[in-house]
């Protein structure tokens, strides 16, 4: 019974030992996916900077474009003014010509 004993030990502690170097696998494995898991966080931590810097240089941009379509405004009444200014002068010449 004793070499019985012994030999269900010896199975037991060899088990023991295959299931720590397991435990120990696994644990490696998840210290690399947590270290992944960091690497994913700080990535997208530094992508969601990037679109918040483009987002404000694109509300930039809106406001600088609509103010150049202000003057664009501007300059296409003031050169309707203009040509009608124009207009009215031609029409006074031609009368003085008369």
């Amino acid at each position: 019974m004793s070499d019985e004993a012994e030999k269900a030990f010896t199975h037991a502690v060899e088990a023991f030992r295959l299931v720590a170097g397991q435990i120990m696998e696994v644990s490696a494995a998840v210290e690399e996916l947590s270290a992944g898991a960091e690497e994913v966080a700080a990535t997208v931590s530094s992508m969601a900077g990037v679109a918040g810097g483009v987002s404000e240089r694109t509300r930039s941009i809106q406001t600088l474009t609509e103010r150049q379509l202000e003057k664009m405004r501007q300059v296409h009444d003031g050169a309707a003014a203009l040509s009608a200014s124009a207009t009215r002068m031609q029409e006074a010449v031609e009368q003085v010509k008369v």
